[in-house]
């Protein structure tokens, strides 16, 4: 029974040091996640006003003349020179390089 107490004892000091670890661990991030919590709001509406400004921007890029150049080329090597290398896997490393018009090799490096 003494030895049991005695154990008990052990890991409640052992329980009580890693309270205190976790409490100070705690106190160490608070400031991190008060400020995440009170800057939540800003946060996310520039979040949001990013995003309208990225789209703003593929949009216009996707309107210039180099762009149109560039998607009417990939789309005449998917049909035409490419069209066997890029059949019903586009994301395939074969597919990428023969868009690229570089070898496989070259692609990957």
């Amino acid at each position: 029974k003494k030895e049991e107490l005695e154990e008990k004892k052990i890991d409640l000091e052992k329980t009580k040091d890693e309270k205190r670890t976790i409490e100070g661990y705690l106190e160490r991030i608070k400031p991190g996640c008060d400020w995440i919590k009170e800057n939540y709001a800003t946060r996310e509406t520039n979040r949001a006003t990013e995003k309208t400004a990225l789209d703003k921007a593929v949009t216009m890029l996707k309107g210039t003349a180099a762009f149109k150049r560039a998607a009417a080329k990939e789309d005449s090597l998917k049909t035409g020179y490419c069209k066997g290398k890029c059949a019903g896997d586009e994301a395939h490393a074969d597919c990428k390089a023969c868009l690229a018009e570089v070898s496989v090799e070259e692609y990957c490096k």
